[in-house]
């Protein structure tokens, strides 16, 4: 492969990690925005005496939300490492 070739694959590369890794990082952060408002709702009906009972279920889906932010957080490390592991050739 010649050195234009090479170039024009390591710029590819850089684009597609600097942008999967803005976009997912986002993700990561609105689903850690998502697990906030769970835990919120969790505590709301905590103190209002959880009458229907749904506390556990919003305190699940905060886990769920937070698991997602978790994943989403480290597929963002992978692409920024990708990055500059691209940078660095």
């Amino acid at each position: 492969m010649d050195e234009e070739a090479k170039n024009r694959v390591r710029n590819e590369i850089l684009d597609l990690a600097a942008g999967q890794a803005t976009l997912v990082g986002k993700g990561a952060k609105e689903f850690a925005v998502l697990a906030t408002e769970q835990i919120d709702d969790a505590d709301k009906a905590i103190k209002s005496g959880d009458p229907d009972g749904v506390a556990t279920q919003y305190v699940q889906l905060a886990n769920a939300y937070a698991t997602l932010a978790l994943a989403a957080s480290n597929q963002a490390l992978l692409f920024e490492r990708l990055h500059s592991s691209a940078l660095n050739q």
